[in-house]
Parts: C-alpha cells; sequence; structure tokens
C-alpha cells in the first residue's frame, strides 16, 4: 500500500541496521526529513538489496541521499571489481549472474537487481549502474518528490 513516510529515516535505519550486523556500511546524507508518498517496504527491499549487494560484491558500502531539483538521489557505492561494461543492463534481467564461476562462494540467484529496477520503476524512478574510474561500482537510484 501506498504510505506517507520519511526515506531518509528508512534508508538511515537500513544502513544502521546492516552497519549492526558487521556490515561495513556507511550512510550520509544532506537532509534531515524527507517525505516520501510510496510503497514503503517494497522500497525498503529494493534499497536493502542493492546496499547488501554492494557489501558482498564490493565488501563495502557507502551510501548517500540528497534531494536535486525535482527528484530525489540515492547514490550507493562499493570498491569491488565492478561490473564489465556490456553487463551493465543484463543485471537487471531475471537470473542473470554477471560470472557465478568467478565467485563461487557468493550465492544468490540473479533474481534482485531486476526486483529492485521494477520496484524503483513502479515508484516513477530509474536505477542506473556505472563503473568507478579506478575500481568499484556506483548505483544511482532516482525516484521523483512528491512533497
Amino acid at each position: 500500500p501506498m504510505e506517507l513516510f520519511d526515506l531518509n529515516a528508512l534508508v538511515e535505519t537500513l544502513c544502521d541496521n546492516l552497519a549492526d550486523t558487521g556490515k561495513s556500511i556507511t550512510f550520509t546524507t544532506e537532509c534531515d526529513r524527507l517525505p516520501f508518498k510510496g510503497r514503503m517496504l517494497a522500497l525498503k527491499r529494493a534499497i536493502n538489496n542493492l546496499v547488501e549487494n554492494a557489501e558482498k560484491y564490493g565488501h563495502s558500502a557507502q551510501v548517500s541521499l540528497a534531494k536535486k531539483n525535482t527528484s530525489i538521489i540515492i547514490t550507493i557505492t562499493d570498491q569491488g571489481p565492478g561490473i564489465p561494461d556490456e553487463a551493465l543492463e543484463k543485471v537487471f534481467e531475471p537470473f542473470f549472474r554477471v560470472d557465478p564461476a568467478r565467485s563461487p562462494e557468493v550465492s544468490g540467484t540473479g533474481l534482485g537487481m531486476a526486483v529492485a529496477r521494477e520496484i524503483i520503476q513502479g515508484e516513477g524512478g530509474d536505477i542506473i549502474l556505472s563503473n568507478n574510474k579506478t575500481k568499484g561500482l556506483t548505483v544511482t537510484i532516482s525516484l521523483p518528490t512528491k512533497y
């Protein structure tokens, strides 16, 4: 269901909870409160999946949240190996995994990115992936401001 909630508090709490389990996750924000009307549990699931992926494959996650004009931007950066350029869009296909043979110790079904993009697009936003210049991946989530 659609509900009004503080998106800043949701992302901060999610990051704090993951950090409390020993994961290397940091959160920074430019916002005190950020009212958002949407599907809170679905957004929490999508963002949680993306942050956990960054920590799982990149060994850490730096999460930031900012409001820019008519958009909310959530950025998740890691220091992992990144993704080959030709696979940056393919990772959003159900059951696609970049290279399961490269990291057999890392489990997954290949559904998380597809589900995350579907949820974000359902809120009128999008997800873009980009490799960092040195190493790692940046996930940029943009959502429309609704208030």
